[in-house]
Order: structure tokens, then sequence, then C-alpha cells
């Protein structure tokens, strides 16, 4: 027993340990495993739940499937409550009553994210939206490069660390489905300001045959004023945008009346609540019935890849600084 032991417990450390179990709850688990992996959290929970009173203890001892705790893709799921309701639920062969279910854990919609607290790392964020495109598909339509292929499962936090190269504006992007037909590419705190300028839209290559939706956002700060971008593309054309910084706003094509600024970001308002950030995403939701997973961005584990630039190249003649700053140990 051993030598199992410490092989399970070497999968542990290098985060490669997948749970696995026999029968009828294997197979859920290994459904719940997909599902969470493109960000589909609350499924998942509901398929492990499901298939629970089907689990198989290996012994007396044995009081609950505890591997599922080691499973960096299941292990996120698991809070303290359906931790609890876990515990509670009857196994296969013994009678008693299923526990009320805990609550599903994802807000509906985009709106939460213009809810996040000023030291959150999704405070700044921009995404992308595609309809009828799975999300193996979006490398090829928006990589950096031919060769772009979707990494192993990570959490948001440990993809932050990336190289810029100059002028380029490569996003490490989590991606994941966004509800029904719709995929997500989704980078929080891009490190590179808006610069409507240079802003070059990985919308109009991803709506090859289809539409995709562009939102990049950055909150005020001090006297720099806030900035809400969103774009619409189809069959590889942009259809509309518009960019509103502080109390400026800039427009192209015709924009739908439910997403008008003008309506969304009322004047007198104050920019700081980041009351016009959230009409737009609930605008956007109502529009074209997406949400983004709140629980597989904050804490999950989901594939990534690098995009191509969100910038174009600088112009003949037209400066370009860069400063990189580091610590150096003594």
């Amino acid at each position: 027993m051993r030598e199992p032991a410490d092989e399970i417990l070497r999968q542990i450390r290098e985060g490669t340990y997948r749970c696995t179990a026999d029968g009828p709850f294997g197979r859920a688990v290994e459904e719940a495993r997909e599902q969470a992996r493109w960000g589909d959290t609350d499924a998942a929970w509901r398929t492990l739940r499901a298939a629970l009173p089907e689990w198989l203890p290996l012994g007396p001892d044995h009081l609950a499937p505890v591997g599922l705790c080691a499973d960096l893709l299941i292990s996120p799921l698991i809070t303290p409550e359906r931790g609890r309701e876990l515990l509670a639920t009857p196994r296969a062969g013994q009678q008693g009553d299923a526990p009320p279910p805990a609550a599903d854990l994802d807000p509906p919609g985009l709106a939460w994210l213009a809810e996040g607290d000023p030291g959150n790392f999704l405070v700044s964020y921009r995404f992308l939206l595609v309809e009828g495109v799975e999300p193996t598909e979006l490398p090829g339509r928006i990589g950096a490069d031919d060769s772009a292929v979707l990494d192993e499962p990570t959490t948001l936090w440990d993809s932050r660390t990336r190289v810029h190269q100059m002028w380029e504006d490569e996003a490490l992007t989590a991606v994941g489905r966004a509800g029904p037909g719709w995929s997500f590419a989704f980078e929080p705190q891009s490190g590179r300001g808006f610069n409507e300028g240079r802003f070059v839209s990985p919308g109009t290559a991803a709506s090859r045959g289809t539409r995709a939706v562009t939102v990049w956002s950055e909150p005020s700060h001090g006297d720099r004023p806030g900035v809400v971008h969103l774009s619409v593309a189809e069959r590889g054309e942009e259809r509309y945008a518009f960019t509103v910084r502080g109390a400026a706003v800039s427009r192209r094509g015709t924009v739908p009346v439910a997403l008008d600024p003008d309506g969304l970001f009322p004047q007198d308002e104050p920019h700081e609540e980041r009351l016009g950030e959230r009409r737009v995403l609930e605008a956007l939701a109502a529009e074209f019935g997406d949400r983004l997973p709140r629980l597989a961005l904050e804490r999950g584990r989901l594939h990534t890849f690098r995009t191509r630039s969100w910038s174009r190249p600088p112009s003949p003649g037209e400066g370009f600084v860069m400063i990189d700053i580091g610590w150096q140990q003594p």
C-alpha cells in the first residue's frame, strides 16, 4: 500500500492528481471535470451531487470521496456548504433523507463584474464573446500565431505572468463557455491602459461567419477617469462600437437603442460607482444571452491561450516607449 500512497501524494504535490472511482459515480466525476474545465462549475456540482448516492466506499472507515478535494478541477467546487451536503448525503445501500441542495454559486449574466472590490484582480478586465464557436476553436481564430493552442487548465492568478514584446499587447486569456452557443476569452488586469487610437479589436477576426462582442473596462483611479469600451462585429466587419472615458463618449456605426451609451451613462451620475458599466453588462446579457462564470474565473482552473495583439504597431514616425520595472536582489 505504501507505493500507491506515495504515488498519489506525488501527483497531489505536482498538481496532476485526478480523482477516479468505479461505476456511475466515477463516470459522474469525469463528466463534472469536463464541465468544470469550461467554466460550468454549478452544472459540475449538480452532476456530482446527483451521483453521490452511487458512491461506494472502500471500507467502513471511508466516510467520503475525499479525492474530490485533491483534484484541481473539482476542488474549487466544494465550498463549506457543499461539503456539508456531501457528508450528509446517504451513500449506496444506506437509508436516510438527502439534505436540501446547496444553492448555485454563479450569478446570471455579466453584471457581477461591476461589483468587484477595488482590491480584486478582476476589477479591470477585457473579454471577447464569440457565438457558435467552441472554446477549442478560439486559438485558430485569434491566436498570437498559427501554432497557438490551449494550455493546460490553470488559475487566472497563476496565468498573469507574461512578457510583452515592445508595442504588442497580446492577451493571455482564459477560455470557456459563456452560455448556450457562446464561448469567451477573458483576461483580468491587462497591464496596458486602453488607447482608443491604437486599439485593434480581436472581435473582427473572431467574427468570421458569426458574431463577436468585445468589452474592455478600466475603473477610475484618482484623477484618471474610468473607461468602458464595447464593440460588436459580424462576419468579419465591425457593426458598431462605443467608448466612454469619464464624461467623453465616442461611437462608430449605429448602436442599438438598448446599448446606447447616452442612456447607459447619464452625465450627472458619479462614474466611480460603475453604474454605467453595470448597465452595459446587463444590456449585453439581455441582448445576447451571455454569462461569465464567476467561480471559475475567481477560483477555478480554465484553459488559456495567448491572443493576437489588441494594439496596432506604431505608425511611421510615431514614437513608443516601454519601461520595465523589476526587483533585483542585493
